[in-house]
């Protein structure tokens, strides 16, 4: 018995050795957000830094982010490797695709990538295409990530093994021309975007980042159902996955409950966590989804629903990611979204979650538990959902089919637990979980 129990000890001495070794936490660090500078930044709390954004035009040409040197300082002496983070939303997907169809552009952004990493002490590069659009982008996504590594491999720099990630959505629509099972090969890691499941893009209010759909009557789109994407049916190694945290939350001004109907498009605000916290107990009402694990906030008069992550979701992200699905890693977007009078709720609770599962010792007192408080109103709000703002159609076999929004504008999403047949009114585009999408005709 003794044995054993030295046995155990040692083995799992050896387990959190390991976890340590391997596990990520990464920042998106913004260089347009003049009051965070990289003086600010917590490196012992970090892995890796995406500095966010070097923006290609057609050309293959590059401006942009701007060069910090006590950034690449400041981290290198804290084992911290910097990325530089290239495209982003603001870049359009047909810049990308210009880029690519054209050797001499697609060279000129492998070689500005290279020389900037070099010049500036960069430890790889992130590749935040959003998103290939068609089997073309796809094969000529391959040819540049290839390229690119071997740029990098090719390099005469002491230490010539720069990483190469990607930033990739993790619903099937946006990764349909994303070969994942060639650029695992290739690429470090990836950096999932378990977030924007709801926004203004969609017509009824919810969660933007749901572990679980809980209630959701009419969207499958939650970090489980990302998850099992991206491992299960796309086959990328769970180790190569950085899992999606949401500094930031969508206001959502025409609806009064969760899941309501907006009647078309929601009007829905992008803000920031350290915009959010004050507003509970201001004319907002703080309650928590115990099915969803995450909470969202009600306004007290009138229209009003916020959505968004707390210390609490955070850290049942972390678990949910590094234990339950054994990822590489977790990522944020972005680090200076928590930041409030000199502290950073939303990185701390990441943090030490992430202590927790990787063996380390923390640094500092986590203040919030993993319980949430929980706030039941009387009556609990009923969601106003029916048909999810879409026409409906009901196929001969009497199926019935929504025009969902949730995914893509004129798609159609089945209601129900098993796929149908259908073949009218569109053609098959793609599933995620329960979920068939159609196209229109």
């Amino acid at each position: 018995m003794q044995k054993v129990k030295i046995f155990l000890i040692i083995f799992f001495i050896f387990l959190i050795n390991n976890l340590n070794a391997d596990c990520r936490i990464l920042a998106y660090y913004p260089d347009w957000v003049s009051s965070y500078k990289y003086d600010k930044i917590p490196y012992t709390k970090l892995t890796h830094i995406c500095h966010a954004f070097m923006e290609p035009d057609t050309n293959g040409n590059v401006s942009g982010p701007a060069v910090e040197s006590g950034l690449i300082t400041n981290a290198h002496s804290n084992g911290v490797k910097v990325l530089v983070s290239v495209g982003g939303a603001a870049v359009p997907s047909s810049t990308f695709s210009t880029i690519m169809n054209n050797p001499t552009a697609r060279n000129n952004l492998i070689n500005n990538i290279y020389n900037f990493c070099a010049t500036y002490g960069y430890d790889g590069a992130d590749i935040d295409w959003e998103y290939p659009q068609n089997s073309t982008d796809r094969t000529n996504l391959n040819t540049f990530i290839t390229d690119l590594r071997a740029k990098f491999n090719s390099s005469p720099q002491p230490a010539p093994t720069w990483l190469i990630t990607m930033a990739v959505p993790g619903d099937s629509w946006g990764c349909q021309y994303i070969d994942f099972s060639y650029l695992n090969s290739y690429v470090d890691f990836y950096n999932v975007m378990t977030y924007d499941m709801h926004g203004s893009w969609s017509d009824h209010s919810g969660h933007n980042s749901a572990i679980y759909r809980g209630s959701d009557p009419c969207t499958s789109a939650n970090c489980e159902a990302y998850m099992n994407y991206i491992i299960n049916t796309r086959g990328v190694p769970s180790q190569k996955v950085n899992m999606g945290m949401p500094f930031y939350g969508y206001e959502f001004t025409t609806t009064e409950n969760l899941y309501d109907s907006c009647g078309g498009n929601c009007p829905a605000n992008y803000t920031a966590y350290s915009t959010i916290a004050p507003l509970i107990g201001n004319g907002w009402t703080y309650y928590w989804d115990s099915a969803s694990l995450v909470p969202y906030l009600r306004k007290d008069s009138g229209a009003g629903v916020m959505s968004y992550d707390n210390p609490a979701s955070i850290e049942q992200k972390v678990y949910y990611a590094l234990i339950t699905r054994s990822a590489g890693g977790v990522f944020m977007w972005e680090i200076t979204q928590d930041y409030i009078s000199g502290t950073q709720p939303l990185m701390n609770a990441m943090y030490n979650a992430y202590i927790n599962v990787c063996g380390a010792t923390p640094t500092f007192t986590m203040t919030v538990t993993g319980t949430p408080p929980t706030n039941t109103p009387t009556p609990v709000p009923t969601p106003i959902r029916v048909n999810c703002g879409g026409s409906q159609y009901t196929g001969a076999d009497s199926r019935v089919w929504l025009a969902d929004k949730a995914y893509a504008a004129g798609s159609w999403g089945y209601v129900g637990g098993q796929a149908g047949t259908d073949t009218t009114p569109g053609d098959v585009l793609n599933t995620v979980d329960d979920t068939l999408y159609y196209t229109e005709r």
